[in-house]
């Protein structure tokens, strides 16, 4: 468990949320959208992350402060309706896009 906080602390500092993301195999953001294009999108908000441990097991951890993820766009439709300040939730897996939804 140490390793793994130690590993997440240095991704935190390291890496913004957009690196982390890219290493991490899942990763998961809720705020305001801040850019959104039929290539990429940003959220600045609460940023999760899912990082596989030395053991292989899979560890889902929050990052602290708000921070921007920003994700790549497989399917321009998937973003099509939303825009900048819109409040979402979204899901990247390997740093694309797989889940949009609006929040409150």
């Amino acid at each position: 468990m140490r390793f793994l906080v130690a590993a997440l602390i240095v991704l935190g500092l390291a890496f913004p949320a957009t690196g982390a993301a890219r290493v991490a195999s899942k990763s998961w953001a809720t705020g305001k959208i801040t850019r959104v294009s039929s290539a990429t999108i940003a959220v600045r908000g609460t940023v999760s992350v899912s990082l596989r441990t030395e053991t292989g097991s899979t560890s889902k951890s929050t990052l602290d402060g708000t921070r921007l993820l920003t994700c790549d766009v497989g399917s321009a439709s998937i973003v099509r309706g939303y825009h900048v300040r819109n409040n979402v939730s979204i899901v990247c897996n390997g740093g694309v896009l797989s889940h949009i939804a609006r929040s409150g």
